[in-house]
């Protein structure tokens, strides 16, 4: 495809493209799916995947999972919602900023110093707010099997629960992925190498577009903006498996001049 054909040009209000903004609802998928992992790892872990036993116990335990079941159904009703409406979200670009209609979020052009293609992101807008929980998370459970393992006569099975917890936290991330592909492309696809576009008058937000699940004119087109607009090659941004680092740092080089003028 020829970059000519795909000539970016601006209307009288810097308007130049818009595409579908498909991390919106990915997010929504993971976080379902998610909280069915959770789910059924409770009711395994404490009841060896018995409910019926949960029920005739009388517990308290079975009120969460039965709280837990209508959370997930309520979730998944709107979720296919978001997937099935005919007005889908978008991601707007203008000639000095992008525009994400879902959280209506102005990232200015010249607030760009930060950016990175990921393997696995799905976060839609706030990337190190979700780093932070995850980070916790990870630790928190990291410290607890370390505590185990060093009371526990049986280090093996620890070893084993702590692969479980690794897995547990990639799982969604993969089958969400690869469900909404094939909703969407009807492609086999694991990845989303997404783009992400950081603020940096507040480096905890920002904008991500998963490039494998995009068209291939509309990846075009953003390859086009980037190199027009932002002055980088796409193929150079740096490359990292799944959230942002959690320290901020500068790796996106522009024309600050041009962009504010």
């Amino acid at each position: 495809m020829n970059d000519k054909n795909l000539e970016l040009i601006p209307d009288k209000d810097g308007f130049l493209f818009e595409i579908e903004d498909h991390s919106y609802v990915l997010m929504k998928l993971v976080e379902w799916l998610s909280m069915i992992i959770l789910l059924f790892g409770f009711v395994f872990i404490y009841f060896n995947g018995d409910i019926l036993a949960m029920r005739n116990s009388g517990n308290r335990e079975y009120l969460i999972v039965n709280l837990g079941f209508f959370i997930i159904v309520t979730y998944g009703v709107k979720m296919i919602f978001h997937i099935r409406k005919k007005k889908k979200e978008k991601i707007r670009f203008y000639t000095n900023y992008i525009y994400k209609e879902s959280e209506k979020f102005e990232l200015y052009l010249y607030s760009i110093e930060e950016g990175y293609i990921s393997k696995y992101n799905v976060r839609e807008h706030k990337m190190r707010i979700f780093n932070g929980y995850l980070m916790s998370f990870g630790v928190i459970g990291t410290a607890i099997l370390i505590i185990w393992s060093m009371i526990s006569s049986d280090s093996i099975q620890v070893l084993i629960l702590f692969i479980i917890f690794i897995v547990a936290l990639l799982l969604p991330y993969i089958i969400g992925i690869f469900i909404y592909s094939l909703l969407k492309t009807k492609k086999n696809i694991y990845q989303t190498s997404s783009l992400i576009l950081l603020d940096k008058r507040n480096a905890k937000y920002g904008i991500s577009i998963p490039l494998n699940i995009i068209s291939k004119e509309e990846k075009q087109k953003i390859d086009n903006y980037i190199k027009q607009y932002l002055h980088t090659d796409i193929n150079k941004i740096e490359k990292i498996f799944l959230n942002v680092p959690f320290f901020v740092k500068k790796n996106i080089e522009f024309d600050k001049i041009f962009l504010e003028g």
